[in-house]
């Protein structure tokens, strides 16, 4: 908690805003010079970068690739010892080629080089990596020049699925460009082993846990199934850091991961998953570590937490002793969010003109305020268009403005012309029902019923029907994860196989017993109500384990849809002008698209189902996350401008081995330690801007 007192600090030359915390041992404070460099670990936290979002779109289909090298940049410039990713790295389970192109570049760019890396890797590799083919830490690698090592865990956007449970991380982790750790491999017994690592007197314990469906880390808690190993030599000599990667607000009764629920001995905890930036390390109520949640590095929503300033953040930890400084990022697009009541404005509900009058001037200043805050940036590919966003109560006979038309008046001025209005009414007897979506929780009593509103549905809510539509056979919830597996992870068979193990399973139960006829109904709706969760979840596991091995049996080109056409294509294809007879339609298994090569309503690359009719397989072309002293830095003042280049000649010469200890690793009680004190830098002046227009070298 921070104590009423605020202490400035000169320190050289320059004023340092020191918040101090009221902690259970005395208050020490410490200059970063008192920390010395050769036992310092520097490490830059980043987390949800959503790398490839909305990639097709003409106008924002950049900015998460910009941001994310914004970051990397950050961390070449300011020298760091690794960077941590939170998860979420990438939008799509799946990524584009150019999306899965431009990061490896950016990667390769910054994060390769001839700098010595000064940590020592401890623990030992086949524990940390045991998912990879070449388990090890790529800084460590004869084959690789690493100046910069990368540690990331997965997320829900990019964890791991399909056909041999693979992920675009992997991909990153066996090119040596990331080092992927932290999946969960059994759900009944998490043993979260950590990443030893040593910098001179520094000793840390990186712990990582990927994404897992909440429900089931949740239940994995509860009846202690998840262990967090410690190291055996001296535990309480290390500084433990574990990313996390799932939903900290709750949104259900089982939804989230209660905060008190991780172990008392880590020190700092990386929170991901969510967006809203609110990277300002907080002490836990009950527990010893502080918790930051840095958010996202690029806005995938128009929600209100979207708005808020995006940061990173370099954490420097001494022996027991951290500080936290913030990283404003200058690239991002800007977005400012507003709130207007249609009856403060004194128009009455029947004048429609002035009403649309009245939003445009609106619109009109936050575009104004917008502007503003692009030319106060440093980066020189801070984009020029900004998005907007106005929710609008209109309650009271107010009528409500066609957001569509509404937009096309800022077509060239805001890069959201389509979803600028969101109209809601007040409904003060509403209240929210438990686990309702994340906006609607926000909204606390606003309802939604104007285009716009499904922005923050899933599309598993869809299989929600209510009491009176309730399914007799299949389980609304198992049908969830069903559609969630089809559409998420391109499981092409998943449904089918539910639907068809679930019938299957149902019979099994009928026979056995022995219902009559009259009775079967009734019967039905008892099992589904008595149903544990357990039982639900082994039938997902089965039926998704049964489409896997059906999908596994295809022949090549029944999987390849042929000769030609490929389903991670990121291009269109353009469809034919002709079309074919009636009998050169084939049923292909496609999802999406019709058109194919020759001319007939084909079906597109890939497994899925397409259209068409004949029940042949047909081929064709793709439409398309201590001790007790921690600075912080809290402004988002100028920081001082400094040169970053984009590209540097890269040595030949390989890194030497660092000798290598192997450390046992044992669950021990949690140690009953004080806390050292911890206190806040209250500046960005921590480094400099690497993104200055005219200092910035060009490409080679």
């Amino acid at each position: 908690r921070l104590s009423a007192a605020r202490i400035i600090d000169i320190t050289g030359g320059r004023n340092v805003a020191l918040f101090v915390f009221q902690l259970i041992s005395p208050v020490e404070v410490f200059t970063r010079n008192a920390m010395e460099e050769k036992d310092t670990f520097r490490i830059l936290l980043a987390t949800d970068n959503h790398v490839g979002y909305l990639e097709r779109d003409p106008i924002r289909g950049n900015d998460s690739l910009v941001t994310f090298e914004e970051i990397l940049a950050h961390a070449q410039s300011r020298q760091v010892d690794m960077v941590l990713l939170g998860g979420d790295l990438f939008h799509e389970n799946k990524p584009s080629r150019r999306t899965l192109y431009g990061t490896m570049e950016i990667l390769r760019r910054y994060c390769m080089g001839d700098r010595p890396c000064s940590i020592q890797f401890l623990s030992d590799p086949h524990d940390n990596f045991q998912h990879q083919p070449f388990p090890e830490v790529n800084y460590m690698s004869a084959n690789h020049n690493i100046s910069i090592p990368v540690y990331s865990i997965h997320g829900n956007h990019d964890d791991p699925s399909g056909d041999g449970s693979l992920s675009a991380m992997d991909v990153l982790s066996v090119n040596g460009l990331v080092n992927y750790f932290g999946r969960v491999h059994n759900i009944e017994d998490v043993e979260v082993s950590p990443i030893l690592l040593q910098k001179g007197k520094t000793k840390l314990a990186l712990y990582g846990i990927g994404h897992v469906r909440d429900e089931r880390l949740h239940k994995a808690f509860v009846k202690e199934r998840v262990k967090m190993l410690r190291p055996a030599d001296d535990p309480e000599s290390w500084f433990n850091i574990l990313a996390l990667h799932q939903n900290r607000k709750k949104r259900g009764q089982k939804d989230f991961i209660p905060e008190q629920y991780l172990a008392d001995f880590l020190d700092l905890v990386v929170w991901g998953h969510e967006h809203d930036c609110q990277i300002d390390p907080t002490p836990h109520d009950t527990h010893r570590f502080y918790l930051t949640q840095p958010g996202s590095s690029v806005a995938t929503s128009l929600a209100e937490g979207e708005a808020i300033k995006k940061h990173i953040a370099l954490v420097e930890i001494n022996e027991r002793a951290f500080k936290f400084s913030k990283i404003p990022l200058d690239s991002v697009r800007t977005f400012l969010f507003e709130h207007v009541s249609l009856r403060d404005s004194g128009i009455e509900p029947s004048q429609d003109e002035q009403v649309v009058a009245y939003l445009t001037e609106k619109v009109d200043q936050m575009i104004t305020a917008a502007q503003e805050d692009r030319d106060q940036a440093h980066h020189e590919l801070k984009p020029r268009l900004p998005l907007i966003r106005l929710r609008v109560e209109y309650g009271g006979g107010y009528t409500a403005v066609n957001p569509l038309r509404f937009g096309q008046v800022f077509v060239d001025r805001v890069a959201n012309p389509r979803e600028i209005l969101n109209f809601y009414k007040h409904r003060p007897s509403y209240a929210p029902k438990q686990g309702s979506s994340h906006e609607d929780m926000e909204d606390g009593g606003m309802v939604r019923d104007r285009p716009g509103a499904v922005e923050a549905i899933t599309v598993t809510d869809l299989i929600d029907l209510g009491e009176k539509s309730k399914m007799g056979i299949l389980s609304e919830y198992l049908m969830k994860e069903a559609v969630s597996a089809f559409v998420d992870k391109d499981e092409r068979e998943a449904i089918a196989e539910f639907v068809s193990y679930s019938v299957l399973s149902t019979q099994e139960y009928l026979k056995k017993s022995r219902v009559t006829e009259e009775s079967i109904g009734q019967q039905l709706m008892t099992r589904k109500k008595h149903m544990q969760r357990e039982e639900e979840e082994k039938l997902v596991a089965e039926a998704l384990k049964r489409a896997q091995e059906k999908r596994e049996k295809e022949p090549a080109d029944d999987k390849n849809g042929g000769a030609s056409g490929n389903e991670d294509s990121d291009e269109a294809s353009a469809p034919s002008s002709s079309r074919g007879g009636r009998g050169s339609r084939s049923r292909g298994r496609s999802r999406g698209s019709r058109g194919s090569q020759g001319g007939s309503r084909g079906s597109q690359s890939g497994t899925g189902r397409g259209r068409g009719r004949g029940r042949g397989r047909g081929s064709s072309s793709k439409y398309q996350r201590a001790s007790e002293v921690v600075e912080v830095s809290d402004s988002d003042e100028e920081m001082s401008q400094v040169a970053a280049p984009c590209s540097a000649a890269r040595g030949s010469s390989f890194l030497a081995s660092s000798s290598r200890s192997s450390a046992s690793q044992s669950q021990t009680e949690k140690g009953k330690r004080k806390r050292a004190p911890i206190a806040y830098l209250d500046s960005d002046e921590l480094g400099d801007n690497p993104f200055d227009k005219a200092k910035r070298k060009k490409r080679s």
